[in-house]
């Protein structure tokens, strides 16, 4: 009876370990590689192709390549922010089956983000990218996902965006060195609203005519 006892505590009660990566509930895994010892992308991978849940979490990995291959078609969230990932490589296993709504690739060291490596689910509705160092954004990878509303692209390096992308999304673009001037008009205007350029330049613009007209005292 004790016995009986004591394997349901470990394995109900205790969060469920994978090396690196634990459950506290059946719902959620994370994958914390805080020692930075893990140097293959096993444990996570692992998880991702044998296990269903909702919400997946991966931090703290020294990796260069974060490569999603396989998942269940019960994830919803993927976190993988807070790691070193320069490149990402997603196929397009699950394109069509996937019910994936975020993606969470902020505060990594990714510089490019494009066809080459990429094939997004159709499913996603937000996306996140901020953060990173990012200079190249291939426009074309988020043309099919009809669901995609908002995506995160500030902090980053990027000078141009393709003007369709910024229509009918929520596209967050602060701090990045954007060129919005010579362009056609329509896209100028979709350009400043979607970054703090045009609310910098008159920010400046107000402080000058304040120390202009300051009363003298």
């Amino acid at each position: 009876m004790f016995i009986n006892l004591l394997f349901i505590y470990i394995n109900i009660l205790l969060p469920i370990v994978h090396s690196y990566c634990y459950s506290k509930t059946s719902q959620t895994w994370i994958c914390n590689n805080h020692n930075n010892l893990n140097k293959t992308n096993l444990d996570y991978q692992t998880i991702l192709n044998t296990e269903k849940f909702e919400k997946f979490f991966l931090k703290n990995y020294q990796l260069s390549i974060f490569k999603i291959d396989n998942y269940s078609s019960t994830l919803r969230l993927l976190n993988a922010s807070n790691n070193q990932f320069e490149t990402i490589i997603i196929t397009s296993k699950n394109r069509y089956q996937s019910n994936l709504r975020q993606l969470i690739l902020q505060s990594n060291n990714i510089r490019y983000f494009n066809m080459d490596t990429i094939i997004l689910p159709q499913s996603l509705e937000l996306i996140s990218l901020a953060n990173n160092r990012l200079e190249i954004l291939d426009a074309r990878i988020f043309f099919s996902l009809k669901n995609l509303t908002k995506l995160d692209l500030r902090n980053n390096q990027l000078k141009r965006i393709l003007p369709e992308l910024l229509i009918n999304r929520n596209i967050r673009l602060n701090n990045n060195p954007l060129d919005c001037q010579c362009t056609p008009e329509f896209y100028r205007i979709i350009c400043e609203k979607s970054t703090n350029l045009k609310q910098l330049i008159v920010s400046i613009y107000i402080d000058i005519l304040e120390f202009l007209f300051k009363p003298m005292i």
